[in-house]
């Protein structure tokens, strides 16, 4: 494999998938791909170069199906200080004023209002930890290099035949990681998926095709991956619930199938995330209102994937249910700033997305029965994201310092995720009065939701400045260490879902 032409990122997944697909796996204890025909080619075809801000390689190659792997462990470039005025209040008004340390810079954050000092993380991966790599931003602005997951840090890592795959470990999340491609993989790229995700499950170590993206629920994150359980025939997790099946097109069917499979397997894996944090909240001394509100949060979960498992039954006209949940290491990372930003990601983005998400999709959906799922199922997420805020606020009290620094690299994060809005067309419009949000609705709700909710919670956590800023698109990824101001005493802040 060799260098190509020159390309930069682009967007933050480095892959473009195609139209909607639509088929689960049978009886077995797993699901399959969508049926594609030939086995994919996992060779990389024209590859060509992923540059840096400045125009040089960054180690990174795109092929033609859009897959984009890691050939080179190169320096990430550092941009020299200039004399721009950053154009804002804050600890610093030009490059200059962040001499911390080296490749200070000095930008204006849109989260919080205010000129902020970013440092590079790393500029090799010894900079990082052995199972992490320095990934060097490919955006317009020179942004400081980060440290991301990584299970492998070349192609040679791979084998010959295969390469050290970039992408989004959640879908539409953001969660960029680094992992082999290997013989068993059903896919190599997002475009071998016909519109579904090329998404790595720890259970097989394998990439396969899936629908994945941030669905109804508090996701199951390990490693910043999420995990859902396999797919079995049994009818013992459904309720009792029976939809409208009439003037409904087989396609149309399959397809409500696959959203509801898609919601029961993230509501089974949202009890596995609530069981942990429950455990989490008992090693961390917690006040005994967080652990009760999160035992009845498990239940909800339970009542949610018993549902989900009833509508994809009535719709597939076959029994699904849950097959097997890897937990493996779910408790390998159990220290309290750990604790904290998984909460922030499952539960303070997590749970109040999906609760928006109901609640618009309760809106649109005609279906009776289904209208009065998700009223259930959006009163009891806006609970499930009030729980985790007040365990965020909680936790300020105990380690300000810290928690303020992991709020200020999650919120900064989520800014990156703030592309232009997607399109909502009247074909994603028809498919939600049916309770079905397609990835464009699931994509325009998410950044409404960042943008109008857990962004300026997360400002208000901290105690900053709440004014509108005019250009959200030059925050950037990690803040300099500065005098804390999380809030941790007085009454919780708990956003609520924009209507």
């Amino acid at each position: 494999m060799t260098l190509g032409t020159s390309d930069t990122f682009g967007d933050s997944t480095g892959e473009t998938a195609g139209a909607t697909a639509s088929t689960t796996s049978g009886t077995t204890d797993a699901t399959s791909t969508t049926g594609m025909g030939p086995p994919p080619d996992p060779s990389c075809e024209d590859p060509v170069d992923v540059l840096q801000w400045n125009g040089e390689p960054s180690g990174y190659i795109r092929c033609a199906n859009g897959a984009i792997l890691r050939l080179d462990q190169l320096e990430c470039s550092v941009a020299p200080p200039d004399d721009e005025f950053c154009g804002g209040d804050g600890v610093c008004a030009f490059d200059a004023d962040c001499d911390a340390m080296p490749g200070g810079q000095c930008e204006y954050n849109g989260i919080f209002g205010e000129c902020v000092c970013l440092y590079p993380e790393c500029a090799t991966d010894e900079d990082c930890e052995p199972d992490q790599a320095c990934y060097c931003h490919q955006y317009e602005l020179p942004i400081p290099a980060t440290c991301i997951p990584a299970d492998c840090h070349t192609n040679d890592d791979c084998g010959e035949d295969f390469g050290c795959r970039y992408y989004d470990a959640a879908p539409d999340c953001k969660e960029m990681t680094l992992t082999c491609q290997g013989p068993e993989d059903e896919c190599y790229a997002d475009s071998d998926c016909n519109g579904w995700k090329c998404i790595y499950d720890d259970q097989a170590q394998s990439f396969y095709c899936d629908e994945a993206d941030c669905n109804i629920g508090r996701p199951f994150l390990v490693a910043r991956e999420v995990r859902v359980p396999a797919v079995a025939r049994r009818e013992d997790w459904r309720a009792s619930i029976v939809p409208t099946l009439v003037q409904l097109t087989i396609a149309q069917r399959d397809e409500l199938r696959e959203c509801w499979l898609s919601t029961a397997r993230m509501e089974y894996a949202s009890v596995a995330a609530f069981a942990r944090f429950t455990l989490q909240l008992l090693a961390t001394g917690a006040p005994v209102d967080l652990v009760v509100e999160t035992r009845r949060a498990m239940a909800d979960e339970l009542r949610h994937a018993r549902l989900g498992y009833a509508l994809a039954s009535a719709y597939g006209g076959r029994d699904l249910g849950p097959g097997r949940l890897s937990i493996d290491d779910a408790l390998s990372e159990h220290n309290f700033i750990a604790t904290v930003e998984t909460a922030l990601l499952e539960g303070c983005v997590g749970e109040t997305v999906a609760a928006v998400e109901a609640a618009e999709l309760h809106e649109h959906v005609r279906d009776p029965a289904l209208a009065s799922t998700f009223a259930r199922i959006a009163d009891d997420e806006r609970r499930h994201a009030a729980l985790a805020w007040r365990f965020v606020q909680w936790a300020c009290s105990r380690d300000v310092e810290r928690v303020e620094v992991t709020v200020r690299r999650v919120a900064a994060a989520l800014t990156r995720e703030l592309a232009a809005p997607g399109h909502v067309d009247e074909d994603v419009l028809a498919a939600a009065r049916r309770g079905v949000a397609r990835p464009a609705m699931r994509a325009a709700l998410r950044r409404r939701v960042l943008v109008e909710v857990v962004l300026p919670g997360l400002r208000a956590l901290l105690g900053e400045n709440t004014r509108r800023v005019a250009s959200p698109a030059r925050s950037t990824a990690r803040t300099a260490r500065r005098s804390s101001t999380c809030q941790g005493g007085g009454t919780p802040h708990t956003p609520t879902a924009p209507s």
